[in-house]
């Protein structure tokens, strides 16, 4: 079971965590031209 996990964590991972960071990247820069703005 745990190795399946794994297996799964490693090649989903890497997706996942560039993902993330592109929308969070996406919501920073929102928030930024936001404040801007002001």
């Amino acid at each position: 079971m745990d190795n399946i996990l794994e297996t799964m964590h490693y090649t989903w991972g890497r997706k996942e965590i560039y993902i993330i960071y592109y929308l969070g990247k996406k919501r920073i820069d929102t928030l930024y031209m936001e404040l801007v703005s002001y």
